[in-house]
């Protein structure tokens, strides 16, 4: 994806690409962690935090 902070594109420009991932994945395209096997979902930081 383009970056915002970079004015790459605008917001509105993102969020449309982000739903059209989104939705692409929802049709069965495969990502990268699916590719790589990476099936786990961690909802918080992994190792030591202070």
């Amino acid at each position: 994806m383009r970056a915002i902070t970079l004015e790459e594109v605008t917001t509105e420009q993102a969020g449309e690409e982000f739903l059209e991932k989104i939705i692409a994945v929802a049709n069965g395209q495969e990502t990268k962690a699916m590719k790589l096997e990476q099936n786990d979902f961690i909802p918080w930081k992994r190792g030591v935090l202070l």
